[in-house]
């Protein structure tokens, strides 16, 4: 008779007993105002509770969820990038800003979406903070 595998024994079923073993996703539903989730009232899992301090003490701008939708729509505030076939935010930055440098800024306003910088994919759009040299204008 064949044995039956189960991860019963993989799970804990306590929940994350660090910080760091909680997904940045659940990091940012914790975080966000429950007007920004699908239920309407704050995420808050059982399994988190053993860390409830620990996550009301990070920072909602770290992980993008201190924008209101009125900001994250003001064409004054941000401009939208589709990102094309080998952009990296270096080449995004040097675009928009001149400075390869300042890469940073830009996964810094896209935290909502963005862990890496190697995460961002053709086909995907990011938020470029303002001001910026005009696309017109910026440098190839």
């Amino acid at each position: 008779m064949r044995q039956q595998q189960t991860l019963a024994g993989c799970l804990k079923a306590d929940g994350p007993g660090r910080l760091h073993e909680v997904s940045v996703s659940a990091r940012r539903c914790w975080l966000d105002h429950p007007a920004g989730l699908k239920s309407d009232s704050p995420y808050r899992p059982v399994p988190l509770a053993g860390l409830a301090d620990e996550l009301d003490g990070l920072s909602a701008a770290d992980y993008g969820v201190d924008r209101t939708v009125a900001e994250l729509s003001d064409p004054k505030i941000y401009l939208f990038h589709k990102v094309r076939a080998n952009d990296t935010l270096g080449k995004i930055a040097k675009r928009y800003y001149g400075d390869a440098a300042r890469a940073d800024e830009l996964l810094a306003a896209n935290r909502d979406s963005l862990q890496a910088a190697s995460e961002i994919s053709a086909g995907g759009t990011i938020m470029v903070p303002l001001p910026v040299i005009t696309p017109e204008k910026a440098p190839a």
